[in-house]
């Protein structure tokens, strides 16, 4: 039975307005970016075969979040990345909860 190993790796720049809610730290936000994306597969049977395919990808996401203080919020958001790799579509759907703390 062949053994797969799919390794990806990306770079991102991202675009990430918010909108605070009136009389609240309550937050709306956007995200909007470019990137690029590498895929490495190798595949492991009798003999070893691998590929490496990569290409641009657009990424697209909003999130809510709360600001405690100026430096320090946390967030809840969902985003997806699309790249056209060698002729391959590539989709990646993401939920993510993150703390935020500003210099």
């Amino acid at each position: 039975m062949p053994v797969q190993n799919l390794e990806f790796t990306a770079l991102n720049l991202n675009l990430k307005p918010k909108y605070y809610i009136a009389g609240s730290a309550v937050y709306l936000g956007g995200i909007v970016g470019i990137g690029f994306v590498n895929v490495n597969n190798d595949t492991m049977n009798s003999g070893s075969f691998g590929s490496t395919a990569s290409g641009d990808s657009a990424i697209i996401g909003a999130e809510i979040g709360y600001s405690f203080t100026k430096e320090f919020s946390v967030n809840l958001g969902y985003r997806t990345t699309t790249a056209k790799l060698d002729n391959v579509d590539f989709d990646m759907k993401t939920i993510f909860a993150g703390l935020d703390y500003k210099f």
